[in-house]
């Protein structure tokens, strides 16, 4: 009788094994699926994105981050859908700045160039000639960014307009231009602006200001949520124009850590397209507000 009951024991623990290292692949197998969707989602593939968070789901189905980026696309395709066709300026206004959002969020950065240009042609705010060129810079198109902001009228020039002007002057290699639009922004970056602040890191660490663009990219990360910070940091690795802060002199601005208080949302879709969404403590309510598309009395 007691061979019996530890032959079962042993049984049931061999099985116990097998479903956890079962559950562990699939797991691991949903991640891989989930980071190949936001690869080709980044590529403007939204079907792709769509099979790949479909299949993520399927493998994994506790993870509820998957289905919601699966639900995330999906709305976002009807959205295009209705804003190709919207007469309404105000809606059509509002559907363009949130699928811009959502595009520059998970570095779409082709489509958002498009409907910046669209964007800027229907409307020509000073927002939209910024966010213009913007998309035009992540795409390296550094001349029409220059282009552009040396165009606007004085009148529509703002902090941002004139940080990214430095960046585009910089990248194109006109160093003692960029130094002067450098300086003269210098007192205009508002440390709360983690947009403008990013960028003026960017500018500065181009034109050799190594110590303020390490500062200014340290407020940035103090000052993001923590279930973005991992994703702000790898964007930030990956600006070309920040390459002067990746020596060890500066290897502490890369372990900095958010001061922001976490908010408890769980996995939501808008939390930076992370697999492991929810780990890094939650997103704040903008963020949680910001999935939706701005998509209020539109029909589905």
């Amino acid at each position: 009788m007691r061979l019996h009951r530890k032959l079962i024991a042993g049984l049931a623990l061999c099985l116990a094994l097998t479903s956890s290292a079962l559950a562990n692949e699939n797991t691991e197998k949903a991640a891989q699926l989930f980071d190949q969707g936001l690869v080709v989602l980044a590529q403007g593939n939204f079907d792709g994105a769509m099979k790949a968070f479909a299949g993520a789901a399927k493998t994994d189905p506790a993870n509820q981050n998957y289905k919601q980026h699966l639900a995330l696309v999906n709305r976002v395709k009807q959205v295009r859908a209705m804003n190709e066709k919207e007469q309404n300026v105000a809606l059509w206004t509002k559907q363009a700045e949130s699928l811009r959002t959502f595009y520059m969020d998970y570095e779409v950065f082709a489509e958002a160039l498009a409907i910046d240009q669209r964007r800027f042609k229907k409307l020509g705010t000073p927002a939209t000639a910024v966010d213009l060129a913007e998309s035009q810079l992540e795409l390296g198109k550094n001349a029409e960014s220059v282009k552009l902001l040396v165009g606007l009228d004085k009148a529509m020039a703002t902090p941002r307009s004139d940080v990214l002007l430095g960046i585009g002057l910089a990248r194109l290699g006109k160093m003692d231009d960029a130094k002067a639009v450098a300086g003269n922004c210098a007192a205009q970056v508002d440390s709360k602006d983690l947009a403008l602040l990013f960028d003026a890191a960017c500018l500065n660490s181009l034109v050799g200001n190594q110590e303020l663009a390490a500062k200014q990219l340290t407020l940035t990360f103090e000052q993001t949520p923590p279930a973005q910070l991992v994703k702000a940091k790898t964007y930030a690795k990956k600006r070309h124009d920040l390459a002067g802060l990746t020596s060890a002199q500066y290897a502490g601005v890369w372990t900095v850590e958010s001061k922001i208080k976490p908010a408890a949302c769980g996995s939501a879709a808008g939390c930076g397209g992370c697999s492991k969404a929810g780990d890094a403590g939650g997103c704040s309510d903008e963020e949680k507000d910001g999935a939706d598309c701005g998509t209020e009395g539109t029909d589905s």
